[in-house]
């Protein structure tokens, strides 16, 4: 036997956080059991305490000496994103919207729109992926731009389609929508609920007072409230709604202020909101981690679901952009696999046909082949949680020897230790 390349040790309150990022196996060990360890071959230490080695070896801290572990990691990262069970579908009726959000990184520039033409095809493809046999699930994912500046154009002909696609071919269905909100009702939540709507990710920059000077339709028409309602509306309705809560070092303060907005939900539908916060991308300022952990405590105690910490886990829980079955359809029929990136011709990595086939590029082929070609990863103790970064930062850093953070991916071990371990055992 030998110790395994992937163990992780964190001291942590006199003790030290054992983490295997392969296994996911976790203990906290004593400072006489980690001095076991450092001292000792595992040979030796089956002999010295029986006890501990068993468990060493049960949780994935020990392994065979033939095992080539990074071999096993890199395969375990291509089954999860090669999985064909399901297929993810993201629309964007148009990259127009009604907002002029100062950090967003897509351009807003002439007015466009889903033709019909592109319509009928995504309805193709749509039909083609779920008359497959081997699917399960299928999810179809309205983005922007805001989607419902063309709800009744774009979004409710290719939802009804999908919804009716589902049901003849017998898969399991559900759609969501990335919106900010402002142009929902409660007949469009109704009907879009009948369709399949099971979650929303919607935004707010702050309290009312902040939120209203950056997310606004018009100049002195701020949209906080309007949004509040409709969130309201969503989750009586039983829809989930990722709350993603752009911060930055001004509006962090006083963002407990928006609880008294949902004061009036109840418990059960509390529930139902997520918490997501996300540093906006020009912000400077990195030290705001006390601030973002306090309101983070405060909006768990106030009743919101916060995410669990094994979302962390990056391979287990990959980008969607990572998985084979994946795809973003842009308004004009061009077919990128991020949403997190502006749509330019440089990003496109495909182009819808005429018959709904995804006519992919070069691009595409070479997103596939960058994963796990850097030099550090195969040397980095936390690789099967981490993966060297998504595919599209893979991508962006082809060629080069990159390290996405092995720190962070550290506090990410904390913090699924103290929401898997500790609790448990009241430590």
């Amino acid at each position: 036997m030998k110790y395994s390349i992937y163990n992780n040790y964190i001291e942590y309150r006199g003790g030290f956080i054992a983490f295997n990022a392969l296994s996911m196996g976790l203990l906290y060990l004593a400072p006489k059991l980690m001095e076991l360890i450092n001292f000792n071959q595992p040979k030796d230490l089956e002999n010295i305490h029986p006890d501990f080695y068993s468990a060493l070896k049960v949780n994935g801290f020990l392994c065979e000496n033939n095992i080539d572990e990074f071999k096993y990691a890199a395969n375990l990262i291509q089954s999860i994103n090669n999985d064909t069970k399901s297929y993810r579908l993201i629309v964007n009726p148009t990259t127009n919207c009604n907002f002029h959000c100062w950090y967003c990184y897509e351009n807003h520039g002439k007015i466009n729109k889903m033709r019909d033409e592109i319509q009928e095809r995504v309805c193709l493809h749509i039909k083609q992926i779920m008359s497959k046999k081997d699917l399960e699930h299928f999810q179809l994912s309205f983005f922007g731009g805001e989607p419902l500046l063309y709800y009744s154009e774009v979004m409710l002909p290719i939802a009804k389609y999908a919804k009716d696609c589902a049901t003849t071919y017998h898969k399991d269905y559900a759609m969501d929508i990335t919106t900010n909100a402002y142009l929902f009702n409660s007949c469009r939540l109704e009907k879009l609920r009948g369709l399949g709507l099971a979650s929303c990710q919607i935004t707010l920059d702050g309290n009312k007072e902040k939120h209203n000077k950056t997310r606004f339709p018009h100049k002195n028409i701020g949209s906080y409230s309007t949004i509040i309602h409709n969130i309201h509306s969503a989750v009586e309705l039983g829809i989930e709604v990722v709350l993603r809560i752009n911060y930055t070092q001004e509006n962090l303060s006083d963002l407990e202020l928006i609880f008294k907005d949902f004061d009036a939900l109840s418990t059960e539908k509390r529930k139902l909101i997520t918490l997501s916060m996300n540093k906006v991308w020009q912000e400077t300022n990195k030290n705001l981690d006390d601030s973002v952990n306090r309101f983070i405590d405060l909006a768990e105690e106030f009743g919101f679901t916060i995410p669990d910490a094994v979302l962390e886990d990056h391979v287990r829980n990959s980008c969607y952009a990572d998985k084979v079955n994946e795809a973003v359809i842009n308004f004009d029929g061009k077919v990128y696999k991020c949403n997190a990136r502006d749509f330019t011709d440089e990003r496109q990595e495909g182009m819808l046909d005429s018959d709904g086939n995804i006519i992919w590029n070069s691009l595409h082929s070479k997103r596939n082949e960058v994963r796990i070609q850097n030099k550090q990863c195969k040397q980095c103790s936390v690789f099967p949680i981490c993966g060297g970064g998504c595919s599209q930062i893979a991508l962006e850093n082809a060629g080069k020897d990159y390290c996405i953070g092995k720190e962070g991916m550290e506090e990410s071990i904390k913090h699924m230790f103290l929401s898997n371990y500790c609790i448990k055992r009241n430590i």
